[in-house]
């Protein structure tokens, strides 16, 4: 559970969408890694998402990400790891100017299904349930006939 004055929580959403890579940044200057692009892809949905999570980044990175003002904050996050020879706070700045220039020419939601297991949980979050349900009802305990 997160407290309600959670300091970076969509940046905590946007940094478990690198799952899919492992926790690894894939992101570089020129190009969105895959994580970052299944973010977009939901924050073209509702774009203050990525005006949040750019906020949450800049805000880290102006006060430091190993300063005891924020460390509890920072404790909630996914861990990350850089690319070899590259630093956390560095790849953050990289998301933080892909989410600035999605900010200035916002892509247009996509009509193409999900393309990650986070991007399905985002787009459709009941939808494990429901089928955690469905299966949970047909398979959950052997089938006995009455006599």
């Amino acid at each position: 559970m997160t407290p309600s004055n959670d300091r970076f929580r969509e940046l905590r959403e946007l940094l478990r969408s690198y799952t899919v890579t492992g926790y690894v940044f894939d992101d570089t200057e020129d190009r969105r890694g895959i994580a970052l692009s299944a973010y977009l892809r939901q924050a073209a949905l509702d774009p203050a998402r990525a005006a949040e999570a750019a906020a949450e980044i800049d805000d880290l990175l102006e006060t430091g990400l190993f300063s005891d003002e924020i460390a509890d904050d920072v404790d909630l996050l996914p861990h990350i790891r850089p690319p070899r020879g590259g630093t956390v706070e560095g790849c953050l700045a990289v998301v933080g100017g892909h989410l600035r220039r999605f900010l200035a020419e916002p892509d247009s939601p996509s009509r193409l299904p999900p393309q990650t297991a986070w991007e399905w949980r985002e787009r459709f979050p009941e939808l494990s349930h429901l089928m955690a349900a469905y299966f949970h009802q047909d398979w959950s305990t052997p089938r006995t006939e009455r006599l």
